[in-house]
């Protein structure tokens, strides 16, 4: 039995390897595929002993999308910037950051004085519980 190598099989990333006749055989999904910022990260199948090391493929194109969340404070939105990539023709995606930004410069800066007339008032209290 030859070593594992990273494949495609019908658009899916994954392990395999080559039986006596050379034959492409085993195939295996990736149990998982994750961003670091500036790379994008299949791991191989769950459970496979004697394996292959993660892919580690070089983002081509990042997208910056809006999601929703309920959370958050009016003025502002989550950003989600998706890396993407391609092995053997299949194109790969993955989170590489989620954070969230102010687009309604008002919102943000009633919020900043909102914010810090709530920390003088913890202050003052603290000074009045200690002194």
């Amino acid at each position: 039995m030859s070593d594992k190598f990273w494949t495609t099989k019908d658009g899916v990333v994954g392990t395999a390897h080559r039986n006596r006749e050379e034959k492409v055989v085993d195939f295996r999904p990736a149990s998982r595929i994750a961003g670091d910022g500036k790379t994008i990260i299949v791991y191989p199948p769950k459970g496979q002993v004697n394996g292959v090391d993660p892919l580690k493929l070089e983002v081509v194109r990042i997208e910056k999308r809006v999601t929703k969340v309920e959370d958050l404070p009016a003025g502002q939105q989550r950003v989600e910037e998706v890396g993407f990539s391609s092995f053997e023709g299949v194109e790969i995606s993955a989170t590489l950051c989620r954070y969230a930004e102010w687009y309604d410069r008002e919102a943000e800066v009633a919020n900043r004085v909102a914010n810090e007339e709530q920390m003088d008032r913890v202050a003052k209290e603290k000074i009045n519980f200690t002194g």
